[in-house]
């Protein structure tokens, strides 16, 4: 019986180190293209729902989770989406003489809503749970937001619930529904350490997978003794629209504002910190629920 003994030449030790390195750089291609992939696809989920957003502020949204504009005339809302109910946001915003313009998006990722994947454009009982959250507005008593100017967190709102009109002033439950409907009116009273007591407007539009809320004034608002705005001259609108990987909060606000020299900053930065103060409750409240 013999024995066969195999010996590597140079050439073969060669040739199988050639070998061992092409499928070294074939792993590390594969392994790198994945997040590149991933990437993509959240680029594509973006630019799907926002398609003005220029590939710098993309980036930042995607970095960042979240991006802010701010204009100090009638501007059309760049970053509004085109179509459903984006459009009606558009009339209704361009009817203010704007001094103070606002616009704001935040990314929630499904991740964060723990929903173990759970398809967001998929499921009525979720679309109802969302727009019920939404409707919840008692439960923004206490919400609070980072001062940046102040460099802590503040409360924005000592108080707040639905009220039955404005001349019958009484508290009632949060308006929530068993069905959602296509539009709907609420009247809220809120104690706002920024623009003390005050009424406003609240209209609800629901349309396929979206929901929004529009917010006017109905009273003035005040900053310390000044009167910053008078009553439906400032509206915040809030656009709720699901994406495959998450869900996009748009928020603007458009106010026709007096002058205060030395007060800008301060004003557009208030309008701000609403926005992301009411993006935070959304947040906070829809992870509890759908936690129950």
């Amino acid at each position: 019986m013999h024995t066969v003994c195999s010996r590597l030449t140079p050439r073969s030790s060669k040739r199988n180190l050639q070998v061992s390195v092409f499928f070294f750089i074939l792993f590390v291609l594969l392994f790198l293209s994945a997040p590149g992939e991933a990437e993509s696809l959240a680029s594509s989920s973006i630019r799907k729902a926002f398609p003005a957003l220029s590939h710098e502020e993309m980036t930042e949204l995607q970095e960042k989770g979240e991006i802010t504009r701010y204009f100090f005339e009638p501007l059309p809302l760049r970053w509004l989406p085109q179509g459903g109910l984006a459009d009606q946001i558009a009339r209704e915003a361009s009817r203010i003489e704007t001094v103070i313009g606002v616009e704001s998006i935040h990314l929630l990722p499904l991740g964060e809503l723990q929903t173990q994947g759970m398809d967001l454009s998929a499921t009525e009982s979720l679309k109802l749970r969302v727009y019920n959250v939404l409707r919840s507005v008692s439960t923004m008593k206490g919400v609070q937001y980072y001062s940046v100017t102040r460099g802590r967190y503040r409360t924005l709102f000592e108080e707040s619930y639905p009220v039955q009109s404005m001349d019958r002033p009484e508290r009632i439950a949060d308006p929530v529904v068993a069905e959602i409907p296509p539009l709907s009116q609420v009247i809220v009273f809120q104690d706002d350490t920024t623009f003390d007591q005050n009424f406003s407007r609240w209209v609800y539009r629901y349309a396929g997978d979206e929901i929004s809320i529009s917010i006017t004034n109905l009273t003035p608002l005040k900053y310390s003794f000044l009167k910053m705005a008078d009553p439906e001259q400032m509206q915040i609108h809030l656009l709720v629209r699901p994406m495959d990987d998450g869900i996009a909060f748009y928020g603007c606000a458009v106010v026709k504002s007096a002058k205060f020299l030395g007060l800008e900053k301060t004003k557009k930065e208030s309008f701000y910190n609403r926005i992301k103060a009411i993006y935070t409750w959304f947040k906070d409240e829809l992870v509890k629920e759908l936690k129950k």
